[in-house]
């Protein structure tokens, strides 16, 4: 017994040593960091932002507006409590049971997912450590929160606090919160209003309410449950709260969002900056001169609609934007059809370009797309059936797909379908979430970068780092975007973007509109060319109605057409090569346009009677046509008539014919189409009392060598010794 007690206590000794250590060390790893009070009230932040030549173009400073802690309503603090550190009042800059819940959870979950910083931690993490997530990193924010609170008290912590947390959009604190969002001081914001600023800060660019107004609205809910919940509301106020209508700060049509816009909301989402970092050099890849082409087009179109442009090179680099709006999620109509249907239907060999598609009315199984003003053609070509812009042979395509094999396709870009997307509807561009332009447009820069999908960037470094890595992942097989292109490439020559035909160097296109019978609301024009994306979009206004004066092919494709035309003033555009694997064939004009087959033309068809295409080389029809090689004659239509034998012809267009004719066993040539006045028919006038065969035989001279058919019996007659009434009629 004694020897298991001296074990127990030399164990207990070495445990205490062993903490004693750890803790040792960690006092000397962490005495660097110390809390620094005059971090807690700086609050300037500078990012000087350069060009793509390396130029100084704008320096970008915020000077933060504070608010006093007795100008902020109870329940704006409270929101932030009750969503963030519920017992903020009670710890001493740590909360102990938070920590325990979080690795519980978070070893159930076997993740990081949850954490447990409290309000202290939190200003701390802001403005004194990086965004690093170490173990060494955690332990000084602990400490430091620690410090905190013996410094400072309950009420100076949440000031400071509000006055520096991040809500999005390059705005600090809850003073330019309020304003920015909703126009208004700190001291004027309602309940409804505090809780969707307090329900932002865990994300605030996924929970901005300009930017996805539904998980704004999801969250902002949550916290007035959890202040009701925690008795900061009387039901009442939680049950008004919940139905009050938040009015945010609208744009004028004075205010404008430029590059600089874009390239800070991605600064934001990648770095996670605060109003205490040291300044920040970002080098993007904005274009100073394109930009000024942007910006002069725009302001040349001053109508009632809001506008986007976006341009990005073939890498996927955003080089300049403009728009009247900002970013926003909207409903991309036919925009989608080459990303969702088309190129992955090629791509799996369910078609060609040259497939035909009938393009009719169709039900499927209680779903009946119309195409735009119900106009229908028929028996199209894919080729056709996109620079049309058919919604009917579009949807006929995704159904044969699949719609879960699409959606593998379009979710390997930023345009993401949810598990809500499960309708043929899709294949119009009517999704859960839409798409903002910047992704649509990145979406479209695989078809000049040979299928290889890179996600759009206005930033190429900042600070220290030497570049932004974007992975790039391979979506089509190259054939696959070079038969795309050529499809794109017929909806400027003859399709809805044809009012970018005018311009003398290969353009690429794809038009969209968004409406329903009260009209149109959206309206797209994605256009390429082997250097760049020129993505363009034109909406209705705020709380405007729709109208129908509004369409893909209209504004947005001018917009388009002037700026490509300035953009290449001075230079050549760059050729999108043909891979070794597409190859162009003929296909029998006959059996395309009568029978709606696909089959190789005979190698000795005129002209006029092919029609060509290109094709992957596993796509190419495997059946030739020998229409002239080995003409086939379908036996004609005879009749006799007043002793007068009739043979009707009607291939003579594709190949000659030649008639023979033998009487009393001689055979003799009586009839060829090739030089007969006549080609349609050929007649012959019976004598009595003789025995008549009729044969023929087709044939094709291509000038050099002439091919030749079976020859088919016409009919066989034996006339009566003397004409007796209608004869012919018993003998045939």
């Amino acid at each position: 017994m004694k020897k298991i007690l001296k074990i127990s206590l030399l164990i207990l000794c070495l445990l205490i040593l062993v903490v004693f250590s750890v803790f040792l060390l960690l006092n000397i790893s962490l005495s660097e960091y110390k809390l620094d009070k005059n971090k807690l009230v700086d609050l300037t932040r500078t990012v000087n932002y350069y060009d793509v030549n390396g130029n100084l173009i704008l320096e970008k400073s915020n000077g933060q507006n504070v608010v006093d802690f007795n100008e902020i309503n109870d329940y704006t603090k409270n929101a932030f409590i009750s969503i963030e550190d519920k017992r903020f009042y009670s710890h001493n800059g740590v909360d102990y049971k938070g920590v325990l819940r979080a690795v519980k959870n978070n070893l159930l979950s076997r993740s990081y997912k949850e954490g447990a910083s409290t309000i202290s931690q939190q200003l701390i993490k802001n403005t004194h450590l990086s965004s690093e997530k170490t173990i060494k990193r955690k332990f000084a924010e602990l400490k430091l929160a620690k410090e905190l609170e013996k410094n400072f008290t309950k009420d100076e912590i949440l000031e400071k606090y509000l006055n520096t947390i991040y809500f999005g959009d390059n705005c600090y604190g809850i003073s330019n919160a309020s304003n920015h969002y909703f126009g208004k001081k700190a001291s004027e914001l309602t309940i409804a209003e505090s809780a969707g600023l307090a329900g932002m800060i865990k994300a605030p660019s996924n929970y901005s309410p300009l930017n996805n107004f539904d998980k704004f609205n999801s969250r902002k809910n949550l916290v007035l449950k959890e202040m009701y919940l925690q008795e900061y509301l009387s039901k009442l106020e939680y049950e008004n709260a919940l139905k009050e209508v938040l009015n945010f700060k609208t744009n004028t049509n004075e205010t404008k969002f430029d590059y600089f816009y874009l390239a800070n909301k991605e600064y934001s989402n990648i770095v996670n900056a605060t109003p205490y970092s040291t300044t920040k050099d970002v080098y993007t890849y904005y274009d100073p001169k394109i930009q000024c082409v942007l910006e002069n087009t725009f302001q040349d179109f001053d109508d009632n609609f809001d506008k986007t442009v976006v341009i990005t090179n073939k890498f996927g680099d955003v080089i300049s934007y403009y728009s009247s709006c900002g970013e926003r999620y909207r409903q991309i109509g036919s925009t989608i059809k080459p990303l969702l249907v088309y190129a992955p239907a090629i791509q799996e060999n369910l078609v060609s370009e040259m497939t035909p598609l009938l393009d009719e009315k169709t039900d499927f199984n209680g779903y009946c797309p119309s195409n735009y003003t119900d106009k229908y053609y028929g028996y199209l070509s894919v080729k056709d059936s996109i620079s049309k812009s058919s919604n009917v042979c579009a949807v006929k395509l995704l159904n044969s797909l699949t719609i879960e094999k699409a959606k593998k396709y379009l979710n390997k870009t930023d345009i993401q379908l949810t598990n809500n997307d499960n309708f043929l509807v899709i294949a119009l561009g009517a999704t859960e979430k839409g798409a903002t332009l910047t992704q649509l447009a990145g979406a479209y820069n695989l078809f000049i970068n040979n299928g290889n999908y890179t996600p759009t960037s206005c930033i190429k470094s900042y600070g220290k780092l030497s570049g932004i890595k974007r992975k790039s992942t391979k979506i089509f097989d190259d054939d696959v975007v070079y038969i795309m292109n050529d499809m794109l490439k017929s909806v400027v020559t003859n399709g809805t973007a044809k009012k970018l035909s005018y311009l003398d160097f290969d353009v690429y296109a794809k038009t969209g509109t968004v409406g329903d019978k009260n009209g149109n609301t959206d309206s797209y024009c994605i256009s390429y060319t082997g250097d760049y994306v020129v993505a363009v979009w034109v909406g209705v206004k705020e709380k405007e109605q729709a109208t129908n004066t509004l369409t893909g092919g209209g504004l947005p494709t001018i917009i388009a057409g002037n700026l490509l035309s300035e953009i290449y003033k001075n230079n050549t555009s760059s050729n999108i090569t043909k891979p070794e694997n597409v190859v162009e064939v003929k296909i029998d004009r006959f059996a395309y346009e009568n029978d709606h087959n696909l089959v190789l033309a005979d190698e000795n068809a005129p002209e006029r009677f092919t029609i060509s295409g290109i094709f992957r080389n596993e796509s190419i029809p495997k059946t030739k046509s020998t229409r002239f090689s080995k003409p086939n004659l379908e036996k004609p239509k005879t009749t006799v008539n007043q002793n007068e034998f009739i043979v009707y012809l009607c291939q003579t267009e594709y190949f000659d014919i030649k008639i023979f004719k033998t009487i009393n066993d001689k055979k003799m040539q009586v009839f060829d189409s090739k030089t007969a006045i006549d080609k349609k028919a050929y007649k012959e006038r019976l004598l009595p009392n003789n025995k008549y065969e009729f044969t023929a035989i087709p044939y094709f001279d291509n000038g050099k060598e002439i091919f030749y058919g079976e020859e088919i019996v016409l009919g066989k007659i034996k006339t009566p010794s003397i004409e007796l009434g209608d004869w012919w009629l018993e003998n045939l």
